[in-house]
């Protein structure tokens, strides 16, 4: 079932309606819910024109099923900008991601990730990036090419060491580190904290505010604040 958002009864080619949802005011949704849902419906990925698509059970309390592979045919979803795929049964992610081109956020936290595809990083309008709750033991490589990146939350995996290649992403103003393994505080604290006061701007991130990273020995709190001179 996809409530709200669709007209079965009147129209045969199952096709969507405008939802009125102020976050997505005038994009084309669907949310994907269901008691007796047992897999993703093929048709779906006839919807061609879907801006907006919600898979994920935390976002509605009925629904019992959870992905454990997201369909190849993902790929004809080219107008997609929005996809909520939390709380699933992933284990990894099919190449044809690589092909929404006009993908702005992706939220695939609460899964059982240890890796993406290479092709996520052709992703050049992606903002946002949620991989918490995975079992990611370091940054993949992919995620530095994305230099659009306003967003990223690496939360609560097994990460403990992070490449050189992240001060690529200039456009970066959250970071989400927290509950992880890293072994680099002090080597973060040199290249990302040589600052005087709170207000100024982190040498390596121009447009860095937030900055969440574990506690270390050194006293480092787990939240810290950055404050950009834009």
């Amino acid at each position: 079932e996809a409530k709200g958002s669709l007209n079965p009864g009147t129209d045969p080619q199952w096709k969507y309606l405008t939802e009125h949802d102020p976050k997505f005011e005038g994009q084309r949704k669907l949310k994907i819910e269901g008691k007796e849902l047992v897999s993703v419906p093929l048709r779906v990925f006839g919807l061609e024109g879907l801006q907006v698509l919600e898979m994920s059970p935390e976002r509605e309390s009925c629904l019992r099923y959870r992905m454990e592979l997201i369909p190849r045919e993902i790929s004809h979803l080219r107008s997609l900008t929005l996809l909520y795929m939390d709380s699933n049964n992933l284990k990894e992610i099919p190449a044809e991601i690589g092909t929404l081109s006009n993908l702005e956020r992706l939220t695939l936290s609460n899964n059982h990730l240890t890796s993406l595809p290479p092709e996520i990083g052709g992703l050049e309008k992606l903002h946002s990036l949620h991989l918490a709750n995975n079992n990611f033991t370091e940054l993949p490589a992919q995620v530095c090419q994305l230099r659009q990146l306003t967003f990223l939350d690496f939360s609560d995996n097994q990460i403990s060491t992070l490449l050189p290649g992240i001060h690529h992403l200039q456009k970066l103003e959250t970071l989400l580190l927290l509950f992880n393994s890293l072994k680099q505080d002090l080597h973060l604290r040199y290249q990302l904290w040589p600052i005087s006061d709170s207000t100024s701007s982190v040498r390596n991130w121009p447009s860095l505010i937030f900055l969440h990273l574990p506690m270390n020995t050194q006293g480092i709190t787990p939240f810290h604040t950055f404050w950009t001179q834009s």
